[in-house]
Formats: C-alpha cells, sequence, structure tokens
C-alpha cells in the first residue's frame, strides 16, 4: 500500500523551505528530500566533484519513528503492535553549504567567516519561516490537529561544509 501522509507531508515542508530559503540572498542551488541517515556533504569526492556542499541543498529527509500516542512527543510505554493509536515521525530539515577558503592553503579567512556565519544565520531563519508555511498547508491539515514538536535546530562543520538544520516530531495515525 502506497504512502499516503509521509511524503506529501515531506513534499509540504520541502516547498515551503524551496520558497523561504529562495527568497534569501545566495539560495541553495538544490532543493530535494533525502532518505536514510545524515546527509553526506560530499556526494562524489571519488571524480572531485561537489555536487552537495558548494552548490548549497536545501532538503527535508524522515527520521526514526515510534508509537506515541499517550503523551506524545515521549514514546508509549507499551508497543504491542497496534495498541497505540498513533505513532511520532522525526522529520528533518535543513540546508547544507560551502565554508569559502576551506581547503585552501591560508583556510577561512575572517571574511570567509563572517560570509558563512551570515548564511547560516539566514537559513536558520529560512528554516522556522518554512515549518510556519509548513503547518498551514492542506497537507499538513490533514493529520487533523494532531500535535507536533519542534525540537529545536541545529549546525555541524564536516568538512569543508557547514550544515544548518531543525529536528521536528509529528505525531501520525497508527498504521493499523
Amino acid at each position: 500500500m502506497p504512502d499516503t501522509i509521509l511524503i506529501p507531508l515531506a513534499n509540504a515542508l520541502l516547498t515551503c523551505l524551496e520558497t523561504t530559503a529562495g527568497a534569501n540572498p545566495d539560495p541553495p542551488a538544490n532543493f530535494c528530500l533525502r532518505a536514510g541517515g545524515p546527509v553526506i556533504h560530499d556526494a562524489d569526492a571519488a571524480a572531485s566533484l561537489d555536487t552537495v556542499c558548494c552548490p548549497g541543498l536545501g532538503y527535508v529527509r524522515l527520521g526514526r519513528n515510534f508509537p506515541a500516542s499517550v503523551e506524545f512527543p515521549s514514546p508509549d510505554p507499551r508497543s504491542e503492535k497496534c495498541l497505540s493509536l498513533a505513532r511520532a515521525q522525526e522529520v528533518f530539515v535543513g540546508i547544507v553549504r560551502c565554508i569559502p577558503g576551506m581547503g585552501t592553503p591560508e583556510g577561512p579567512s575572517c571574511t570567509d567567516w563572517t560570509a558563512t556565519a551570515v548564511h547560516d544565520a539566514d537559513d536558520n531563519q529560512a528554516i522556522w519561516d518554512a515549518v510556519c508555511c509548513w503547518v498551514g498547508t492542506d497537507e499538513f491539515k490533514t493529520l487533523r490537529g494532531r500535535p507536533y514538536s519542534i525540537l529545536g535546530t541545529d549546525v555541524i562543520a564536516e568538512g569543508g561544509c557547514i550544515e544548518r538544520f531543525m529536528t521536528i516530531l509529528v505525531q501520525i495515525p497508527k498504521c493499523c
């Protein structure tokens, strides 16, 4: 049976992110759904091509899910199949970018770090604005008032890249 909840929700959030981040100076070049664990920043390192970090990537990806109907967003104390009335779904929304000057013998200058900080602040605001947009979409409204919880944003620097992302838990109806 094809999914009728998660992918429409993820696509709606991605559309909102593309709109909000697209309004910033120097928006990411690419926006897509991602699968699996954390986003790998160097997509084709063997060919010396950076198709993720420096062009910029806005993404939405689905994380773990677990039974959570009693005291959302906490996991239910009993998790026998079908006893929970709902489950919690992790949703990640983020933006990956280059840190200018990385990989050069001199490394990033103060100007490079300032540009990185400005991008990060713009990206952080775009992510928050995307969530405000998302909760007003028809796709989100299909959850019929079910709760959601923003766990906050975080930032990581890896290699020559910086990634700002938000973790959200959304309560969705049970599967059976």
